[in-house]
């Protein structure tokens, strides 16, 4: 989905996976070179009911490292259909279970934004 933001990319995602018969998918951002095989796994198997499992860090959901199922398509399609491209809202209002991050997994969590985040510059 061309210009349409993560929203678009994860109805991508979602679809992809859906038609390949996956009930779920892990969502992660590019940015995350820190990101651990460990905290990908707790990602992969923690709460297998819920729909949405997304760590919480300062007041918001980390939605770019999560995983989805697969049953959320038709309320995410619907949202982007509807301009409302925000994930934030999504996660809130889905049957999220919040992963509670130890702080080295938390740390693996760190992004870069900029050259300086890379160091760079």
């Amino acid at each position: 989905m061309v210009n349409r933001g993560p929203l678009g990319g994860l109805v991508s995602l979602l679809a992809h996976a859906q038609d390949r018969g996956a009930t779920a998918v892990l969502a992660l951002a590019c940015d995350l070179p820190y990101l651990s095989s460990p905290l990908i796994r707790r990602l992969a198997e923690e709460s297998p009911k819920a729909e949405i499992v997304c760590p919480f860090e300062d007041g918001n959901y980390q939605p770019l490292a999560a995983r989805y199922s697969t049953e959320l398509l038709p309320r995410f399609r619907a949202s982007l259909r509807e301009d409302k491209l925000a994930l934030q809202p999504l996660v809130r209002g889905s049957n999220t279970a919040v992963m509670t991050l130890s702080r080295d997994e938390a740390e693996s969590l760190a992004d870069w934004d900029t050259p300086e985040d890379a160091g760079l510059n």
